[in-house]
């Protein structure tokens, strides 16, 4: 009866491309995916915006495409764009750019712009960070060399949290055009990144090498805020900004991001760059800095300069483009091949003019570096799909499905002729169509057919944060609770999350720090939680039962024969862990103080203890959660860690990490805005501890796995029954439900879920703690939402944690029951 998951995992696969129609076929192509490692001839097929199959097998369509001999990508994404036009994206569409993202001088307003174009029909996705230099100006600091006071850097920093909200990627610095920028100015800038989790793009204040006002020296500037602030931090088009030091550059990047800094960078294939002649760029001493005269300035007409003609545009009161030639090739194939560096164009095309980076970087990247070059396609194609997808995907959950070819993918891909592709723009010619892209497809819309753009599709999309999602306004009164109590309690760390079937709706972070580094944690902020592992792994059980590789009513005895009392009359059953009903009562000294794996802590607890249960009283332990992670082991011949990772969070690209060995502290520590020393208990390491240890994720990750198991479902007390594990609560005398489910009519447990009716609304709950991390789980189905919180205060010694559900409760089914910080905190 019992079959392997993996085996039921190839069946479900199977049956779900067999004989399906899909709208887009492509055929026998070299599929390419940097993410998997896929590398081999697959066909695929498209289903409205989802790429809905890749596979050896024949597929069905309504559209075939012949991608015999080509290369089948995901869509390119460039993550430096510039030139935000319909025209300009239809360059980039046909360099095989899916996405387009202004990440390093974004401007105001960057929703309506981005409304805008998609209104207006563009090719390809869009999307932007807000600029520090946007909001300086519009902060009232028009002269570039003059340092803003702090009312001007106050609302500079309104400015730029407006926009994060609205839906900016990150904030852009172009530091070198604003010199007059002090370090507190950028300082609180990264701060506010740090905070909304969002990160810095940074064009460094000096180009070039000489000393003390090198481009070394601004790159030394960003990493001493990234570290201070705790902010991701990606360094422009470096091979421009270092120059001849590139490599030193290089390794200053390499070693902080070992040091456990999130910093990367970016560079475009060319060796010449381009800007304003009238930009700080050129102020007095150019020529020194970048080791370069007039005669290597370029219009865009195809002119050189000389000293006369320098003077005369940079005086004239005209802004004038320029291309500047300076850049050794040694220096963009060191950037470019670098491991941390990905590939981006820093480049668009508007009227027809620019640099040809805007037209043809991705061509020739790929022509120069892969086809003709070092680099694997993996390699390359990694530089200009995923990598630049994961570095904003914790900001974007949009590109947490781009930037890879698998099933359930957005369906952006590019298809590549490896024996054409080329770039054909020239600095004379720059607005000329690479050669070599064959098709490409964007949300799932042939964009590109047969080398020729379909210029009636235009199905870009805007691409912004998830923050532009929250409904920030509808919790004003909650927040205000909130923030007067977490003055008046000097409580610790704290993540709230609200989610609905839409997605993430709300977000709050207070007080959380990383205490190694001393920097502020946030949406993107990776915490060890281990209390979600029971429902987990009871909802893990329900589909092994629905597959009917189990019955709940199964003894243990043959797949834990390490624990006794299997036998007799009246033996120990699955549903009997599950249910939590075994009164073991060494199980929270086991789970806390042990760093045994599963059988050993099964074998010690065998050892010391009667497991035979004792069905008529609730006696909520975690032991019996440890068992069931090595019984599911056993049953499916797979590790419970890899049956979690596939059934609830595979699927979603959530930013997860099992970490069994060694795992981050997280604590609460001052700053700033924070005055004393926050009450914490320290995280700890646990190796394999129940059934494994810890889930290591972020809070927005919990919640979107919590909204998948509850939305996905519907009907959650249908799932209790069919566990038959549902159990009204006879508490002892230690569980004091009255202090836990306060204005509860009715209480019943199963599926590591508490099913509450309180008021009248049925509600489901999970809280729990281990590590020093507290959570609390709440869904709502009747109001088709739900919601997360987190803390480092400690499960045993605090009631913020169920103060702030309670409150949320409240708020979220409109019923009003009294303060319920005062309740709990004047305990």
């Amino acid at each position: 009866m019992r079959k392997t998951l993996a085996c039921i995992a190839s069946l479900t696969l199977s049956s779900s491309i067999g004989s399906a129609q899909h709208d887009i076929a492509i055929l026998h192509g070299r599929v390419v995916d940097p993410e998997t490692g896929l590398d081999a001839i697959r066909s695929i097929g498209i289903t409205k915006d989802r790429i809905t199959a890749v596979t050896t097998e024949t597929i069905e369509a309504d559209r075939l495409i012949d991608a015999t001999g080509l290369i089948v990508s995901p869509g390119f994404i460039d993550a430096a764009a510039d030139g935000f036009t319909v025209e300009g994206s239809l360059y980039k569409v046909t360099d095989g750019v899916t996405t387009q993202l202004g990440m390093e001088s974004g401007p105001l307003h960057v929703q309506e712009m981005i409304r805008e174009l998609v209104a207006t029909g563009v090719y390809t996705n869009v999307g932007a960070a807000t600029g520090h230099w946007a909001a300086r100006e519009a902060a009232g600091v028009i002269e570039r060399d003059r340092a803003a006071t702090e009312d001007e850097i106050s609302t500079m920093n309104q400015l730029i949290v407006e926009e994060i909200k609205s839906g900016a990627l990150g904030i852009g610095f172009g530091i070198q055009y604003t010199p007059g920028a002090s370090h507190d100015e950028l300082a609180a800038m990264f701060d506010t990144a740090a905070h909304w989790g969002v990160p810095c793009h940074v064009h460094v204040r000096w180009l070039g090498s000489r000393e003390p006002t090198s481009g070394l020296r601004g790159l030394e500037e960003c990493l001493s805020l990234a570290v201070a602030s705790g902010a991701d931090l990606e360094i422009m088009h470096i091979n421009s900004m270092l120059h001849t030091d590139i490599s030193r550059a290089l390794r200053l990047i390499d070693g902080a991001a070992r040091s456990g800094l999130r910093v990367a960078a970016n560079a475009y294939p060319y060796t010449a760059g381009s800007t304003m002649l009238e930009s700080s760029v050129f102020d007095p001493g150019w020529q020194e800095r970048m080791n370069c005269s007039y005669e290597d300035i370029q219009l865009f007409s195809g002119q050189r300069l000389d000293e006369s003609s320098f003077l005369h545009h940079r005086n004239d009161e005209i802004p004038t483009p320029i291309i500047i030639h300076f850049i050794d090739r040694s220096v963009v194939d060191a950037a470019v091949r670098n491991p941390r560096c990905s590939v981006g164009s820093d480049g668009g095309i508007r009227n027809g003019r620019g640099h040809p980076r805007g037209a043809g970087s991705f061509a020739k990247f790929l022509r120069e570096y892969v086809v003709d070059g070092p680099l694997t396609w993996l390699e390359g194609l990694e530089k200009i799909t995923l990598a630049p997808a994961r570095k904003l995907e914790h900001v974007s959950s949009d590109l947490a499905e781009r930037g890879r070819l698998q099933v359930g993918a957005i369906a952006d891909l590019t298809l590549i002729d490896p024996t054409r592709i080329d770039s054909r723009a020239s600095f004379e010619s720059p607005a000329v169509f690479s050669e070599g892209i064959s098709h490409v497809i964007v949300n799932g819309a042939v964009t590109v057919s047969d080398n020729v753009v379909q210029d009636e599709v235009t199905a870009g999309r805007g691409i912004l944060s998830d923050h532009s999602r929250h409904s920030q306004d509808g919790f004003l009164p909650f927040e205000r609770r909130l923030a007067e109590a977490w003055d008046e309690y000097d409580q610790p760390g704290l993540a709230i999350v609200t989610f609905d079937s839409s997605g993430i709706q709300h977000e709050t972070y207070l007080g959380f720090a990383d205490h190694r580094r001393g920097t502020l944690l946030g949406p993107a902020s990776r915490m060890q939680i281990g209390s979600v592992t029971k429902v987990l792994t009871a909802h893990l059980l329900q589909q092994h039962a629905d597959a009917g590789l189990l019955s709940w009513g199964e003894a243990v005895g043959g797949l834990i024969p390490e624990l006794r009392g299997e036998g007799g009359a009246n033996p120990l059953t699955l549903e009997d862990l599950a249910a939590m009903r075994t009164g073991y009562p060494r199980t929270t000294s086991l789970w806390w103080d042990g760093t045994m794996g599963r059988c050993e802590l099964v074998r010690e607890l065998a050892a010391t203890q009667d497991p035979s249960p004792s069905r008529d009283v609730f006696s909520y332990q975690n032991v019996g959660y440890a068992a069931l992670g090595l019984a599911v082991e056993r049953l499916a011949g797979v590790p419970w860690e890899h049956q979690i990772r596939s059934l609830f969070f595979g699927g979603d690209h959530l930013p997860l990490a099992f970490d069994l060995e060694e795992s981050g502290p997280n604590s609460a520590r001052p700053h700033s805005g924070r005055g004393s020393e926050k009450r914490v208990i320290p995280h700890r390491v646990l190796t394999s501890v129940g059934p494994a240890g810890s889930v290591v994720t972020t809070p927005r990750g919990i919640a979107k796995v919590m909204q998948r198991m509850s939305f996905g479902n519907e009907n959650l007390d249908a799932l209790v029954e069919q566990a038959r594990a549902r159990v009204v609560v006879q508490a002892p005398s230690e569980f004091n439900l009255d202090l836990w489910f306060p204005d509860v009519e009715e209480l019943t447990y199963g599926l590591g879920l508490f099913r509450v009716l309180r008021h009248g609304d049925e509600a489901y709950n999970h809280a729990g703690g281990i590590d020093g991390m507290s959570a609390d789980f709440w869904l709502l189905p009747n109001h088709g939402t739900g919601f997360v919180v987190l803390s480092n205060s400690g499960w045993n010694t605090s009631f913020f944690v169920r103060a702030v559900s309670l409150e949320l409760l409240d708020e979220l089914t409109r019923v009003d029951t009294g303060n319920w910080f005062e309740h709990y905190l004047n305990l």
